[in-house]
């Protein structure tokens, strides 16, 4: 049913000689679990502005390619991302432009690019979740976790998801490259299942019970399981990111699609909370990417 909305979408546009009219978005978003929450939350935005929206699913990567080439068919007004390292990406190569200051005013600082070229649209921040039956035990930080008293218990969700990353990369901002490796490799060696594919995965293994504990870093279902976050250690950010881009048919349009978002995201964040900033996960993506890969975290 998606997909055959999409093609009429476009067939629309193409009747109108592939422009888009006034009031009416083109949203490229990445496919993937939250497909359904995209539909839903631009459903709203049309429903209390009019504002029509066309909706391309892809890649995160892919389709932050076609933007950045300008490859994009219909032309993108707004580039939505899985992660802050494309949205970083496409603002890096100059193929974001710049958000008015009255919605760059409606974020958090550490949720919007230093440039103003994007805001996160979703954010969330990682989380420890502890099975029912696990014994007693004080965890004072994440480097905590390599200790000798979790072998056998930990799991983690794999290095490929951009969350998983998002943890590396600020990892990497807090400390030195040598003391992440270090821990990474010890939370390995205290693996109780390999790295999973997706976090719902690991959350279904930590109810059963086959893990103790797991990190999380998105915002999977989980229930009656208790959750908590060392109190030592400063919250980093899995994000969505979302920008305006360059070559825009209705960029008034889009900029109030990212205005009414950026009103909505602002409450996330708790005032009494250390943050570390969400583009840390754009900027040191390649860099986390290969520590996990030298600590043998797949």
């Amino acid at each position: 049913m998606r997909a055959l909305a999409a093609l009429f979408s476009v067939v629309l546009l193409a009747a109108c000689g592939d422009k888009p009219p006034p009031g009416h978005v083109v949203v490229y978003a990445h496919e993937g679990t939250h497909a359904q929450r995209i539909e839903e939350m631009l459903a709203e935005f049309t429903a209390e502005t009019g504002v029509l929206v066309t909706l391309k699913f892809g890649a995160s990567a892919e389709l932050t390619d076609a933007v950045i080439s300008k490859q994009d068919a219909p032309r993108a007004d707004i580039l939505l991302t899985a992660d802050a390292a494309d949205i970083w990406r496409a603002a890096d190569n100059g193929a974001l432009r710049p958000l008015p200051e009255e919605i760059l005013r409606r974020v958090p600082a550490s949720l919007k690019d230093p440039d103003g070229y994007w805001v996160a649209a979703t954010a969330n921040s990682p989380l420890i979740v502890v099975a029912d039956e696990a014994s007693t035990f004080v965890l004072d930080g994440l480097s905590d976790l390599g200790g000798t008293e979790f072998s056998g218990q930990l799991c983690l969700s794999s290095s490929a998801l951009p969350g998983s990353r998002a943890l590396v990369a600020a990892l990497i901002e807090s400390n030195d490259n040598k003391t992440v490796e270090r821990m990474i490799r010890r939370w390995v060696r205290n693996l109780a299942l390999p790295p999973f594919e997706s976090e719902a995965e690991l959350v279904d293994a930590v109810r059963s019970g086959a893990c103790e504990l797991g990190v999380l870093t998105g915002n999977t279902h989980l229930g009656s399981l208790p959750r908590f976050w060392p109190s030592t250690e400063p919250r980093s950010f899995h994000i969505n990111g979302i920008g305006v881009a360059r070559h825009a048919s209705d960029a008034d349009a889009a900029q109030q699609l990212v205005a009414w978002i950026a009103g909505k995201q602002g409450a996330r964040v708790h005032k009494d909370i250390e943050y570390i900033h969400a583009g840390v996960a754009g900027w040191r993506d390649e860099e986390a990417r290969l520590l996990a890969e030298r600590a043998g975290y797949r």
